[in-house]
């Protein structure tokens, strides 16, 4: 079950378009994405923190992730010793941290939000300008200025 789960999951991931994320957001797809995140495959994982962040461009995905109680485990994953999985992470923070008028701030404080973004700049991984600008560390400093 985790396995189609997580290939569907991959797909979404690489799916950005805005027509394609409204369609998918009038049904229940964010819910078995955070799901795979409470999994302990780092490659479902990060197909589900890719495919939440891909979706974090609507305000309305935003919204449900924050209610599917997804925060937690992506601070979780922001002290992964895994480098791709702490980027994927900061993405989705970083655009909870960017919704309007802030109002998932107070959360993201009480959630130790600030406190494991601190972590990711700490550990900023030799490997990092390897990944696509901007980079978690880049991220992890700007989410933590808006918080």
């Amino acid at each position: 079950e985790n396995e189609t789960k997580a290939q569907i999951t991959l797909l979404l991931a690489n799916m950005t378009d805005r027509d394609i994320c409204d369609g998918l957001l009038e049904g229940a797809v964010i819910q078995p994405i955070v799901q795979l995140l409470n999994t302990n495959r780092p490659s479902y994982q990060r197909f589900a923190a890719l495919a939440l962040g891909n979706l974090a461009i609507d305000i309305t995905a935003i919204r449900k992730m924050v209610k599917c109680s997804c925060i937690p485990k992506l601070v979780e994953l922001c002290y992964s010793s895994l480098p791709y999985l702490q980027r994927q992470a900061v993405r989705v923070l970083h655009a909870i941290a960017c919704y309007p008028t802030g109002v998932y701030w107070q959360i993201l404080k009480e959630s130790s939000v600030v406190e494991a973004l601190q972590h990711v700049v700490k550990q900023a991984s030799r490997s990092e300008h390897l990944f696509p600008k901007p980079t978690a560390t880049e991220l992890a400093i700007q989410t933590i200025k808006y918080i």
